[in-house]
């Protein structure tokens, strides 16, 4: 009764079926853009009911790209509600003392980026626990593990990101458009950092300049960024406040409720 598509391919394959099929071509089918940028591909699309984009700042590109107005619908990319509702404080269990500052670093689900040279400089700061998370690449979190630091913790796949999140004090992440959709949701101060370039390159774009997150050209200033941040509870709080303004809530129940109508 109704397609949505979450992913480029199966959205241009519903876009022909919507232009070629008489028999599907009363099918409400939708299209969710779960990047922070309308790539090329998009502006051959025409035919679907709904774009669902991650923001309305997006609107304009979408529309220079021939996608008519109404048909654009800025709802958020969909997250899970746990990562706003469900996640609890896991400091205690992490082996967190009062008064240390945790510092999560994100690398996707497959462990994406060099770390053991960043991790040494990162551990020389004061005062924090450095939490790696390195997906399914065994390699880095055994590497990183074998360094022996006291204040470095490298873990593999896990199912409790959500608890991650709300134990940190600052995010260092890729920028995935769902892994910084996430760290926004929870309304972390992110650092952007060792992006891979293509489309990540575009998310980084919008959230720099939309001063929802810092991006570290290197890893020496990746050491100093966090240091800095660490220290300035005014940009922090920038950060943040720009996110409750662009990344709302509640995606998924918005575009549930768009379907139900």
């Amino acid at each position: 009764d109704f397609v949505l598509a979450t992913h480029l391919y199966p959205a241009q394959a519903m876009d022909y079926i919507k232009l070629s099929s008489k028999d599907l071509r009363d099918k409400k089918m939708d299209y969710i853009l779960t990047d922070y940028t309308s790539i090329p591909f998009n502006s051959d699309m025409n035919n679907l009911d709904h774009y669902i984009t991650p923001s309305d700042l997006l609107t304009k590109t979408l529309i220079r790209g021939h996608v008519k107005v109404n048909k654009i619908v800025p709802l958020g990319i969909p997250v899970s509600s746990s990562f706003i509702d469900n996640a609890k404080d896991i400091r205690k269990e992490l082996g967190i003392k009062k008064g240390e500052k945790m510092i999560l670093i994100t690398s996707g689900s497959m462990g994406f980026g060099k770390w053991l040279k960043k991790a040494k400089e990162l551990s020389e700061i004061e005062n924090v626990k450095l939490i790696f998370m390195c997906g399914t690449n065994k390699k880095m979190k055994d590497s990183l593990n074998n360094l022996k630091l006291p204040n470095v913790k490298a873990i593999g796949f896990i199912n409790n990101m959500n608890d991650y999140l709300k134990s940190a004090d600052i995010v260092i992440a890729k920028a995935g458009g769902l892994s910084t959709t996430e760290s926004v949701q929870m309304r972390k101060p992110l650092i952007l950092h060792s992006s891979i370039p293509g489309v990540e390159t575009y998310n980084v774009k919008f959230f720099v300049d939309n001063k929802m997150a810092l991006k570290a050209k290197n890893d020496e200033e990746l050491v100093s960024m966090v240091k800095d941040l660490l220290e300035n509870k005014k940009l922090q709080k920038e950060l943040i406040k720009n996110q409750e303004k662009y990344i709302k809530k509640y995606s998924a129940k918005r575009i549930v409720d768009l379907i139900k109508k």
